[in-house]
């Protein structure tokens, strides 16, 4: 009976070491659960944070705030982010130019028309730019690409999603892409309005004459064309700006 008694508190001694261990065994797996949930948590917040003070400032800090794959992801969002701002330095220079300040003044005219091939080129150096750059938006911000440069950073799931978030809902570039198709567009409407004075003038060029800083015409009815043609370009140029103010290059 006395074997059988200790042969008994062995058991009992071996069951609750066994259960010892299996508790420290599950509070070591939460544990390092807490600690890697916890980490993702401020991680994220880390990046998103970064990735958004990026996109409101339209400048990108070199120094890499995150740590681990975390860091992987911010510098691949900065490289992409870069590349985007870059695609649009051309539009923006050749905005920035004036090719057409001054275009309808009357020493332009006298000297650019009756044909106007100068400023007809310049106008068409602003439609190819225009096209160009949208192409290049359009690739850079679809879905395709974005998900190929994620995968391209060759980890898990979760961080080229991470990757995709940021880019689309914090970097907001495809609202940023349609932003610049509206303005390109309004643009070119501007540019139709103004190939439309310069056609009305080619058209009726022996039906006028430059007078010093004015231009005359043979009728009262060219006169209140051109000033029709002058108050449509005027409008298209209101929408235009309104539209540029409200969207930093």
């Amino acid at each position: 009976m006395k074997n059988y008694g200790k042969a008994s508190n062995k058991l009992l001694i071996s069951i609750i070491v066994l259960i010892s261990i299996v508790v420290i065994v599950i509070i070591g797996i939460f544990g390092i659960r807490y600690y890697e949930t916890s980490y993702k948590q401020k991680q994220e917040k880390i990046l998103g944070d970064t990735v958004i003070s990026m996109y409101n400032s339209k400048s990108i800090d070199n120094e890499t705030k995150t740590t681990g794959n975390f860091a992987k992801i911010e510098e691949a969002v900065k490289q992409y982010y870069e590349n985007f701002r870059n695609t649009n330095k051309e539009l923006s220079d050749i905005y920035s130019q004036n090719l057409l300040y001054n275009s309808l003044s009357s020493t332009n005219i006298a000297a650019d028309g009756p044909d106007f091939n100068k400023t007809r080129e310049n106008i068409k150096k602003i439609r190819d730019t225009q096209n160009s750059t949208n192409t290049k938006y359009s690739n850079l911000s679809s879905d395709e690409y974005i998900t190929a440069q994620a995968n391209e950073l060759n980890l898990d799931k979760y961080y080229t999603d991470l990757f995709i978030f940021q880019v689309n809902n914090n970097l907001k570039v495809k609202e940023d892409a349609d932003n610049i198709k509206q303005i390109t567009g309004l643009y070119d409407n501007w540019l139709t309005e103004f190939e439309n004075i310069l056609n009305f003038l080619t058209e009726n060029k022996a039906n006028w004459k430059i007078n010093g800083s004015n231009i005359l015409f043979t009728s009262n009815n060219l006169v209140t064309k051109y000033n029709e043609l002058l108050a449509n370009l005027k409008s298209k140029e209101s929408l235009l700006s309104e539209k540029m103010n409200s969207f930093k290059f």
